[in-house]
């Protein structure tokens, strides 16, 4: 596939984007980046007490990587971190859980957090041993969840949730440079990881002042129901491995930039 002409903004930090821009860069693409969130992650100290509660779980929630970057840190601090049974959400969760030895599994069918919530939901009410009902469980989690996640977890008949929270997410700009270029250019596309992305995007006063007619890869379907909620279509990249994203580019190099024009709503 030849992505000459095209332009390719990464929203995630450089040394996330590393492997995906390497690809996008192979293939002839132009490849820019302006991250969109900065990860704030609570101290190891802050997380000896609510990883405490691990064992009386019957199993731990996490539906972001980044919670198991927090327990990692915890870990090579020396805190106590015993592995458990763990419910994820996508590709990148179950691997970085599995690094670090804890049992983990992605239901089948589940596909963004809302959808593992229902799931355990049912879990808990058809579960013959009761463990989930009775025990409850642990939630890995960002200082602001996804609030349909959130909402599933607290519905009735789901189980006892705790909360642990393990790092904050900071919105941060578009920078207005990067945009400007991006806006200049005939074929862009601007790739999103998340539906934070999306509010820091559309928040951002130069995405505001100059909407390109930017063309969109969105990582997962809660991204791209936010993008959605914008007004915005997508091209929807089945998970976060830059192998899969690299085919979301160039699916909107083929069918958006080829011959036949994506709609768009804005």
């Amino acid at each position: 596939m030849d992505l000459s002409g095209v332009t390719v903004l990464l929203t995630r930090t450089h040394r996330d984007n590393a492997a995906l821009a390497q690809r996008l860069a192979t293939l002839g693409a132009e490849v820019l980046e302006s991250p969109l969130l900065e990860f704030q992650f609570r101290t190891p100290e802050e997380l000896r007490g609510p990883l405490g509660r691990l064992p009386d779980a019957a199993a731990a929630v996490v539906t972001s990587a980044r919670a198991f970057t927090a327990v990692s840190r915890a870990l090579q601090a020396g805190v106590p971190v015993p592995p458990i049974r763990c419910f994820t959400v996508g590709t990148a969760s179950a691997r970085a859980g599995r690094q670090l030895g804890w049992p983990v599994e992605v239901p089948p069918g589940v596909q963004s957090g809302r959808q593992l919530a229902e799931w355990l939901r049912t879990e808990a009410v058809s579960h013959p041993d009761g463990r989930l009902a009775r025990q409850g469980v642990v939630w890995l989690r960002a200082a602001r969840p996804e609030a349909k996640t959130a909402a599933a977890l607290a519905a009735p008949g789901a189980p006892p949730v705790t909360h642990v929270v393990c790092y904050d997410t900071v919105p941060r700009s578009v920078d207005p440079l990067v945009w400007q270029q991006l806006a200049q250019r005939r074929r862009p596309v601007v790739v999103l990881y998340s539906p934070s992305a999306v509010n820091a995007l559309v928040d951002s006063p130069a995405f505001a002042e100059s909407r390109a007619r930017v063309r969109f890869v969105a990582v997962g379907p809660t991204t791209a129901a936010a993008l959605a909620a914008e007004g915005y279509r997508a091209r929807t990249a089945t998970d976060p491995s830059a192998e899969a994203v690299e085919d979301a580019v160039c699916d909107v190099a083929t069918d958006v930039y080829g011959e036949r024009e994506m709609g768009y709503e804005r």
